[in-house]
């Protein structure tokens, strides 16, 4: 028994990413606030409930995108 939990051992934990989430796409070369807003369109699972590439639809249309550079917004704009 540990007193702290290790969070990457922990198993079957959710994803924030799902279809029509508001997300950022990170760029490594412009600041964090500058960085462009899009929605996930289609996610693409390569094991069974993990999904690691995400197609995002942004303002220059729809771009592959790895999970890992993706920022999920906590407010979802229906409309």
């Amino acid at each position: 028994m540990s007193l702290q939990q290790r969070g990457k051992w922990k198993p079957n934990q959710q994803n924030q990413i799902v279809i029509e989430a508001l997300v950022l796409t990170k760029d490594e070369n412009s600041p964090s606030l500058k960085w462009p807003l899009g929605r996930i369109v289609q996610l693409h699972a390569v094991a069974v409930g993990v999904v690691r590439v995400a197609n995002v639809k942004a303002n220059n249309g729809i771009i592959t995108h790895t999970v890992a550079k993706l920022c999920a917004l906590s407010i979802n704009i229906i409309g």
